[in-house]
């Protein structure tokens, strides 16, 4: 966890925060706005996030909001100020919750090995994230769950880095194909009946099948919240 995003709307605060961030080997994407972050994240490989609360027309909580839409990395907010913490704390209070119930663990045996997040989105699902000790990888649990979704679902997208080709080869072969792509990143997509190799690394607009979301049933993998 080397790359560190930092977004605060007073300079003299992000740039000492990116001063002492380097000077600990950190890699720092440096914003003085919310904006600024939204216009540029996609294109941006960041592994943590320090926000501000306050900051003008997209508050620290409104930016966090949109940014978990798309990821999952792990956000700190920071603040001197005491009213500011009251809001942090409403905030995490009402919010955190509602994201830990959308996950499920990965069982087998009786034991929690993992999680997963599976998500709504207008035409399908998204695989938010999917995750497993490190002892049971390489074992085909994360390749059953996932066929287990596909056969669920009839559209599903996910993000992956370009550098884990061994994931990369995984979606391909199971039908996923790029429609977007970021400086660090693939956005794919898998559509029941379409052929992946057709559309490979070629951006679909509009819906190419009538979504029919059904119930996610893995028994033996995954028990919810």
């Amino acid at each position: 966890m080397n790359k560190i995003l930092v977004v605060d709307d007073e300079k003299e605060i992000a740039d000492l925060v990116e001063l002492y961030l380097k000077n600990e080997n950190y890699t720092v994407y440096k914003y003085y706005s919310a904006k600024e972050v939204l216009d540029n994240i996609d294109n941006l490989d960041v592994d943590l996030a320090i926000l501000d609360v306050m900051m003008p027309e997209i508050d620290g909580f409104m930016l966090c909001n949109k940014i978990r839409e798309k990821y999952t990395f792990p956000i700190i907010f920071a603040t001197a100020k005491v009213e500011e913490i009251d809001k942090i704390n409403k905030y995490v209070t009402s919010e955190v919750p509602k994201l830990i119930n959308d996950y499920c663990n990965i069982v087998v045996d009786n034991k929690i090995v993992g999680c997963l997040l599976l998500t709504n989105k207008d035409d399908g699902k998204l695989l938010d994230e999917i995750y497993l000790e490190e002892e049971y990888r390489d074992k085909g649990i994360g390749t059953k769950i996932i066929k287990n979704i596909l056969n669920n679902n009839d559209i599903v997208y996910l993000w992956v880095y370009k550098e884990n080709k061994k994931a990369i080869s995984l979606y391909k072969k199971l039908g996923f194909y790029a429609i977007e792509e970021t400086e660090s990143r693939y956005y794919m997509k898998y559509s029941k009946g379409v052929n992946s190799t057709k559309w490979k690394y070629q951006l679909v607009s509009g819906k190419l099948w009538k979504n029919t979301i059904k119930s996610l049933k893995i028994k033996e993998f995954l028990i919810k919240f």
